[in-house]
């Protein structure tokens, strides 16, 4: 309410008219209106009419329309015109409506891309979502590199392991065949040096 308050001061003063907060809030307090922290632009002129019209000050019709109007069009600026960090509560509360989780560095690059490509944040929530899918699909893709790049080392791996194994299977059945060979060669030796140990010698 403090807000409704110092808006209907700063009408006043800018009409000449200095008057205490204590007594606009006893004043706005004893009108009959739905929503005091939301007043409709009427409610707010009767507030302001009634000190106009206690006062003993005159305040030229022109100078109050304009003044008006600046104010108003001050005021819409600044409900309008988004706060980086406004931007940043709504790029996580986006993220999290859409299950996507983003740490705080990814929600303020976001948030300051958006803040760069628009004026109007109210009507920037498809702007914001669109930023959001966006760094979502990068960063996916950039993971799909990686993960393309992770499978192919370890395939490389794979493949180098298993050929090393291979040809250690093959050197070592090779050494067994030469081994068994060589065994028998020698059995076959010995074999003949027995045969031979028992011939009988041909007479002369």
């Amino acid at each position: 309410m403090n807000k409704i308050l110092t808006k209907i001061q700063s009408r006043l003063s800018r009409r000449g008219l200095k008057i205490s907060l204590g007594t606009i809030r006893e004043k706005y307090l004893s009108l009959e209106i739905l929503d005091y922290d939301n007043p409709t632009d009427d409610e707010l002129s009767s507030v302001v009419d009634y000190f106009i019209q206690t006062s003993s000050l005159p305040v030229p019709v022109e100078q109050v329309e304009a003044e008006d109007f600046e104010l108003e069009i001050s005021s819409n600026d600044e409900a309008i015109t988004p706060s980086e960090t406004t931007t940043t509560e709504i790029v996580r509360t986006t993220a999290q409506s859409l299950g996507i989780v983003l740490d705080t560095q990814e929600i303020s690059d976001i948030a300051a891309n958006v803040n760069n490509s628009s004026d109007d944040l109210h009507d920037s929530l498809d702007d914001i979502k669109s930023a959001i899918i966006a760094f979502v699909k990068y960063k996916s893709s950039l993971n799909s590199q990686r993960i393309n790049q992770v499978v192919e080392e370890i395939n490389d791996v794979v493949n180098d392991e298993f050929t090393s194994n291979s040809q250690q299977l093959t050197q070592g059945l090779q050494a067994i065949n030469r081994n068994m060979q060589q065994q028998n060669t020698d059995f076959k030796r010995k074999v003949n040096a027995a045969i031979s140990a028992f011939k009988v010698p041909t007479a002369g």
